[in-house]
């Protein structure tokens, strides 16, 4: 039997990011309004540190998520992201 493995975008590595992204975008919105460390992500999401920060300095160039004032490796979802 010929088993085929499905990926979004078709590509496993692309699939791995797509997927990694939005359950970390998930985070932020479920904690919104308070922020998330880098740390609290690692555990919930059980992603290594490096996709993390990564993904979410990419979430914050784009203008999705903000760092928090007062905490340092925290981020939080920005308020007037517009859909």
């Amino acid at each position: 039997m010929f088993a085929a493995d499905h990926y979004i975008l078709g590509s496993n590595v692309l699939h791995k990011r797509f997927y990694a992204s939005t359950v970390i975008l998930a985070q932020f919105v479920s904690a919104a309004p308070k922020s998330i460390s880098l740390l609290q992500l690692e555990v919930q999401t059980k992603f290594s540190l490096i996709d993390i920060l990564e993904i979410s300095c990419n979430l914050v160039r784009a203008g999705i998520i903000a760092p928090h004032k007062h905490s340092y490796q925290s981020w939080m979802l920005m308020p007037d992201v517009k859909a």
